[in-house]
């Protein structure tokens, strides 16, 4: 009877594990995926998509993979509640002690393990009004990245969220200058350099 019952637990501790080993290795293509297939930014992850999906998507299945993990872990650690509470006790250098001071041991370990990581989450969400700005900045140069010699005046101020008159009083052009001129032609009849037009988007707060 106990033979079976022991039989019964390692089939069980083979299926978490064999689960865990799957989930695991989702993770991982899902992650390479969004880094490297998906990556985010003008031209190289925006827009694109694989089977319908784009990077959005496969982030949500690799944050679902993480949970799905997560409660695998807690399985398996409940399957292996002894041997956690034993290893545990002995590193605390009370390894000789009985079955119920063990099981204390063992649920300190779990609540210290939450605590850092309910911890470590909110110190994050602290950081994240301090890197903002951050962000910002970048987003404002992926903008600016897409003005090149071919953009028109009229483009160019749509793309740093101005205005056609304040962009040309600020490049120093002609009032009554064609708004359809592409940049690359203004910029050798007036002698301005293709940094200006970026500097003004990169500095325009209400870049988008």
């Amino acid at each position: 009877m106990r033979k079976g019952k022991i039989m019964k637990r390692n089939t069980l501790n083979f299926i978490v594990d064999l689960v865990s080993l799957v989930v695991m290795l989702g993770l991982v293509w899902t992650g390479l995926l969004i880094h490297y297939v998906l990556p985010p930014g003008h031209g190289r992850g925006h827009g694109m998509s694989l089977w319908g999906w784009d990077r959005h998507a496969y982030g949500d299945v690799h944050f679902y993979l993480a949970l799905v993990l997560m409660g695998l872990m807690v399985v398996h650690v409940w399957l292996h509640w002894a041997w956690v509470c034993a290893t545990v006790s002995k590193t605390l250098g009370s390894g000789s002690s009985g079955k119920f001071r063990r099981g204390i041991y063992g649920i300190i370990f779990l609540i210290v393990m939450g605590v850092l990581i309910a911890g470590s989450l909110y110190w994050v969400k602290g950081q994240v009004g301090s890197i903002t700005k951050q962000n910002s900045e970048h987003d404002n140069h992926e903008e600016s990245s897409l003005i090149s010699g071919r953009t028109t005046l009229v483009e160019a101020a749509r793309i740093g969220g101005v205005t056609v008159e304040e962009l040309i009083k600020k490049l120093k052009l002609p009032s009554d200058i064609d708004q359809q001129e592409q940049l690359g032609r203004l910029r050798q009849r007036y002698n301005f350099d293709m940094h200006d037009v970026r500097n003004i988007v990169e500095k325009n707060p209400n870049t988008k």
